[in-house]
């Protein structure tokens, strides 16, 4: 390879001369720009970074998300000589701020909002200590030379931060170009994370070869379904996928798809044989160290059995000493940030040469080719990283209640997953909690500390067996959490069972699986459920067939169980783990909003005495695209201001852009029979309130902050039943602590927060009256993990005693009063379609137990009324103690009402024995996995009392509200606008929209 190869700037700026009018960057499915458009955002970004100090040597780090503003960063970063430090959005804070102190970078690239060309990413200054910084870097490398810097899992408890130089960067990309055969008429998916050196090769692989560069904003990684569809809607010719796909993706699936590289792990014969026979499969090695590969072959379907380690390429030189591969040659990376002693260990000099020791132990073959044989160290490939135990181990045993830890990589049926043995301390006192919450604490905790791929799969609690001379045996902790060996399925070994018994579970499992997700349905133990279709539609589907089969299994269960080997254990255990009490859920959100930073205050009363913001300032109203928040619009923008004023409203809206937001907004209104031209009237900041959830001082949180707010009324959430907790505190608790910290300084913004009357009935209590003023008691256990995020975030809420804030718990929102119109997702009009679709109701269901009904216009007429009290409160008593009202019908409808809507409206239902009713439910799911269906089983499984629905189940039963009365006189009598009881029209109403019959 020659030095005279040209760098990828002057290739990408060829291109822009020749080719103008070629498609650079598509994002989303839509084309973002064109490669003369691209050398135009890159000069304009690159001088806007000259003008914040950076030049030759700096370093920048990119907070961005995998998209076209990434890659316009990137270049803008060379081109002014300074070099980039990626950062994953998703990574806990305190990792991001360790990588930008470490780097001493200058300044951090941003997005703002969702925009995604690159020259409307924000330039931040970053903490004095790492702007201030003027001391030269300690790695020893030319400044201007180098090229990124990655940080890695490292072996001393602490991330690696491997710098690496431009030098054999283009070298690389010539060669993976040639071995794929990429042309400036090919479209190139990029689908790994930023962090990871390859997605590197990624993008400049495409911008070398001229080719069409093609992202989403999803993480298509771990949707199967969205990936095909992505890679199918966007004609993808080549990807760089994890070699686990390889497996559950089909080649019929994707037909443009003519080429597919692979890297970081051996490769699944089964799978690389099937893609090799019928497309080019390219195999890569490579460590970080050495400039993303250093190897590239041609994958024969025939020679998949040996994991191969191929040629060096792009002038890299191989040498085996004493079993390890070592590796030479201009792309070698300068050594690890700050740490001579590592470099020097890692990065020898023999004979004048200079090679990286991999640390990869390889067998030469009778034909000098060489294959890999493992690891030297303790190192392994966990979906394609490398992860070091030594750094999980370090952070979970920083954690409370843990004496002593080993992590271990259990590898079966060609995947890896982690796995933790944790000896728990009994010298700080047995503490109250049965092992699966310990664990649950942990793995919040843990959050805080380390990126998601990182967190181990299973965790036990168990001493650690010993080898002879003392230490933990981790051969012996690999055995006993081997598949095969054992069951291991959120942190507990489960029972042994005979054979018969695992056959006959395997085969319930494996039925309910096919009935969901159709003939691709998988069915070996360590297939990956997500990777197969499994998404909330399916998981709740898979829930009803197990539940017509005697199996009570929780939809959140099933997608937490990760495998089919999962849902089997869950399944034999005849029961799911212990729900997590409120004091659990309070210590979680406590532990995760202590690390949720807060934008610093812009505003101030400068003069003003009052202490709560005035009313002129506008609302801050998130979830305006939903079907409570678009009616909560409407109130705000008719009388909501008071005395029949109108207030005026700021709506965060996810979107491309402004009109994209207010098109969904647009639609929102129409969906709900709203005036859609309140959609232009109402003033829209683009954004997804996730990311104020990650980090409440990036760029979202600081828009929001440079305002005056007259009140923020948080009404958006993951409304999702079949979703585990730990998907939902990012949406659901973090984003509370991110809003909250708006409300700040002088003057207050009240703070309204919508929460759910779910926080008593999917808890343990028995029912009972319960009014606005009461809280579930500390050791309630809450089913489900959308109760559990909103109990969690009521705790947020309930410490943020410096705010005015008010919680707003609902009952079963339901379609409005006027067309019975609900949110596409709403549960109780599932129920209804599917038993339209049944035709027939279950004999021995109490036709007097009671489900509520909260018609969202009512309670979007509640909702801003309450507002109104709040800001009439008393300031110090709203500051120290939050109001709470419910707001819900003053009685529930009963079952007799609803089939007796089902009549008038001329849907008649047959009764039928419970038998019978199973019987149909069955048919219908296993002819097209109707998901109304699948809600109208679980919604009716009661048969007259409390505990005839399994506790697991209690989130899906639509009459779990029997028996309990939610106490609304007293808000009533306070102001707030009476939910009126269910009557017979509204019940008819709401089943004819259920059903789609024309008003």
């Amino acid at each position: 390879m020659s030095t005279s190869t040209p760098p990828l700037l002057d290739v990408v700026a060829r291109h822009a001369r020749e080719r103008p009018d070629g498609v650079a960057l598509v994002h989303d499915g839509v084309v973002v720009c064109t490669y003369g458009a691209l050398v135009d955002h890159v000069d304009a970004l690159a001088k806007r970074l000259r003008r914040a100090g950076v030049d030759d040597g700096a370093r920048v780090a990119l907070a961005l998300p995998r998209g076209p503003a990434w890659v316009v960063a990137t270049l803008a970063t060379w081109k002014v000589g300074a070099s980039i430090v990626p950062l994953d959005v998703c990574w806990p804070k305190t990792r991001r701020d360790d990588a930008i102190a470490r780097t001493a970078a200058r300044v951090i690239l941003s997005a703002v909002d969702n925009d995604v060309i690159g020259c409307d990413v924000v330039v931040d200054g970053v903490v004095a200590s790492a702007a201030a910084s003027t001391e030269p870097t300690k790695d020893g490398a030319v400044a201007s030379s180098t090229a990124w810097v990655i940080f890695t899992s490292g072996s001393t408890g602490r991330p690696k931060g491997v710098v690496v130089a431009h030098r054999g960067y283009a070298a690389v990309l010539q060669a993976q170009v040639a071995a794929i055969g990429l042309r400036a008429d090919d479209r190139c998916a990029w689908l790994l994370s930023t962090t990871f050196d390859a997605s590197l090769s990624d993008v400049g692989v495409a911008l070398f070869a001229g080719a069409a560069l093609c992202t989403d904003g999803s993480a298509l990684l771990s949707d199967l379904p969205a990936l095909v569809a992505m890679l199918r809607r966007d004609r993808i010719t080549y990807a760089d996928l994890p070699p686990r796909l390889l497996t559950s993706l089909s080649p019929d699936d994707v037909p443009d798809l003519a080429c597919v590289l692979c890297g970081g792990e051996p490769l699944p014969g089964d799978g690389a044989a099937r893609w090799a026979r019928v497309r080019r499969l390219i195999g890569v090695y490579g460590p970080t160290e050495a400039t993303i590969c250093t190897s590239l072959w041609r994958v024969d379907a025939a020679d998949v059995a040996t994991p191969w380690i191929g040629a060096p390429v792009a002038g890299a030189t191989y040498h085996v000493h004493d079993d390890e591969l070592w590796i030479g040659g201009p792309g070698l990376a300068t050594g690890y940030l700050d740490d001579d002693a590592l470099t020097a260990a890692r990065f020898v000099v023999v004979d004048g040469a200079r090679w990286y020791r991999t640390g990869d132990r390889v067998r030469r073959h009778d034909d000098d080719r060489l294959s890999f044989a493992g690891r030297l160290d303790r190192q392994r490939k966990v979906d394609g990283r490398l992860v070091a135990p030594e750094e999980i181990e370090a952070a979970i045993a920083a954690l409370p209640g843990v004496a002593e830890v080993a992590v271990v990589v259990v590898e079966h049926a060609g995947r890896s997953r982690l796995h933790a043995q944790v000896a728990a301390d009994h010298a700080v006192g047995h503490l109250p909690v049965v092992d699966d919450e310990r664990i649950r604490a942990w793995r919040a905790a843990l959050t805080a500390r380390l990126p998601a791929w990182m967190i181990p799969a299973t965790i036990s609690v168990a001493p650690l067996p010993r080898t002879p001379h003392g230490k933990p045996d981790l051969h012996a902790i690999t055995a006993i959490a081997t598949p095969s060996r054992t069951r291991v399925h959120g942190g507990e070994h489960d029972e042994e069972h005979d054979d018969d018994e695992d056959s006959n579970i395997a085969r319930v499992v494996d039925a309910a699986l096919a009935t969901a997700l159709g003939s691709g349905a998988p069915d070996r133990p360590d297939d990956v459920l997500v990777e197969h279709g499994l998404d909330s539609a399916a998981s709740i589907v898979v829930a009803a067939v197990l539940a017509a089969a005697g199996c009570a299994v929780a939809p959140d269960s099933i997608r937490a169980a990760g495998t089919v080997g999962g849902l089997r254990t869950v399944v034999a255990r005849r029961a799911c783990a212990a729900p997590p009490t409120v004091r659990t859920l309070t210590e979680l959100a406590r532990g995760r909003v202590a690390h949720t930073p807060a934008p610093a205050a812009t505003h101030c009363s400068e003069g003003r005495a009052d202490v709560v913001a005035a009313r002129d300032d506008p609302v801050l109203l998130t979830g305006a695209a939903g079907a409570l928040g678009a009616r909560v619009l409407a109130e705000f923008l008719a009388n909501g201001g008071g005395d029949g004023r109108p207030a005026r409203v700021v709506a965060v809206v996810r979107g491309n852009d402004e009109a994209h937001a207010r098109e969904r907004l647009r639609a929102a209104l129409e969906r709900y029979a709203l005036p859609a031209g309140l959609a232009d009237v109402v003033d829209v900041v683009v954004g997804d309130l996730r990311a104020v959830g990650v980090d409440a001082s990036g760029p979202l949180g600081r828009t929001l902050a440079a305002r005056r707010w007259s009140a923020v009324v948080h009404l958006a959430a993951r409304v999702d039943l079949s979703a585990p907790l730990d998907a939902l505190v990012t949406e659901n608790v973090d984003v509370v602590a991110g809003l909250l910290s708006l409300c700040r300084g002088r003057p207050r913004a009240p703070f309204v927060f919508a929460s759910t009357l779910s926080v008593f009935v999917d808890g343990d209590e028995p029912p009972r009256c319960v009014t606005s003023v009461d809280v579930a008691r500390a050791d309630a256990q809450i089913a489900g993990g959308y109760a559990g995020s909103k109990v969690a975030a009521e705790a947020v809420v309930d410490d943020a005693v410096d705010v005015p804030r008010l919680v707003v718990r609902y009952g079963l929102l339901c379609g409005d009063r006027r067309s019975g119109r609900a949110a596409p997702a709403d549960w109780f009009s599932a129920i209804v379609s599917g038993l339209r679709r049944l035709g027939v109701f279950p004999d021995d269901a109490d036709l007097d137990a009671a489900f509520d009904v909260t018609p969202a216009d009512d309670a979007a007429c509640a909702t801003v009324a309450a507002l109104r009290l709040l800001r009439d409160a008393d300031t110090e008593t709203a500051t120290l103690q939050p109001r709470r009202i419910h707001v819900a019908a003053p009685r529930a409808a009963t079952l007799r009402e609803l089939v007796d809507a089902f009549a008038s409206c001329g849907h008649g239902l047959t009764i039928v024995s419970r038998r019978a009713f199973v019987a149909r439910v069955r048919a219908v799911l296993a002819d097209d996995h109707d998901l109304g269906t699948a809600a109208a089983l679980l919604g009716l499984l009661r048969v007259g009392r409390r505990d005839a629905v399994p506790p697991a189940l209690r989130p899906v039963d639509l009459c779990a509200a029997t028996g309990w009365d939610f106490g609304v006189d007293v808000d009533v009598a306070r102001g707030v606008p009476p939910v009126p009881a269910p009557d017979a029209a509204l019940l008819a109403r709401l089943v004819r929209a259920a059903c789609g019959d024309t008003p």
